[in-house]
């Protein structure tokens, strides 16, 4: 049985980031591993021909990160609660996944258990494409967990020195509708006696 001794789990406070919090959290506490918190404050790209005033882009990437460090001290005071001791967070600045194979790299954590679902949004914490790139950098196991609103469970990702497996595993058996109960006929008159 593997015990991980180092849990890395991405959030970037959306309901995929929470979705693989929980568990994250749930793995660690159960083999005693030490949680990294990791948020990844994406750069603003601004239109050219969009007028911010006397705010810059670099003004509100401060202010965003200011933002979620807060939560990100938060989040890892509750966390910090769950398991009776200290998490460690980390903010960077760039691309998701390019920061998270960066700090996996650096951090050589045993588990990274990260959200995805596959619309495109401003509230998403990984697409398919950014999670293939993101497996096929690092050496380490990823957990990706679904949101509830997509195909319940987990995909459980097994990186290996072979090519990435997926694997869904249900979260709860799926409900059985009871079979029909069969219908009693009436006889005709005089029939079967």
């Amino acid at each position: 049985m593997t015990i991980f001794k180092t849990i890395l789990c991405p959030v970037d406070f959306s309901d995929p980031s929470d979705a693989a919090f929980r568990p994250g959290l749930a793995l660690a506490k159960l083999c005693g591993a030490r949680l990294h918190l990791l948020h990844v404050v994406e750069p603003i790209l601004v239109p050219a021909d969009f007028a911010f005033g006397p705010i810059t882009p670099v003004e509100l990437e401060d202010q965003f990160a200011r933002q979620s460090e807060a939560k990100l001290l938060a989040l890892s005071a509750t966390a910090a609660a769950t398991l009776a001791a200290p998490v460690a967070t980390e903010t960077r600045r760039g691309k998701p996944y390019l920061e998270i194979i960066a700090a996996a790299n650096a951090l050589r954590p045993d588990l990274i258990v990260l959200g995805m679902h596959r619309r495109r949004s401003r509230s998403r914490l990984f697409t398919s494409s950014e999670s293939k790139h993101l497996l096929n950098e690092v050496d380490v196991p990823v957990l990706l967990v679904r949101t509830e609103n997509e195909e319940p469970g987990l995909a459980v990702v097994a990186n290996t020195a072979s090519e990435p497996h997926f694997h869904s595993v249900p979260a709860r058996a799926p409900r059985r509708r009871p079979s029909p109960r069969p219908v009693p006929r009436p006889s005709a008159p005089g029939a079967g006696r």
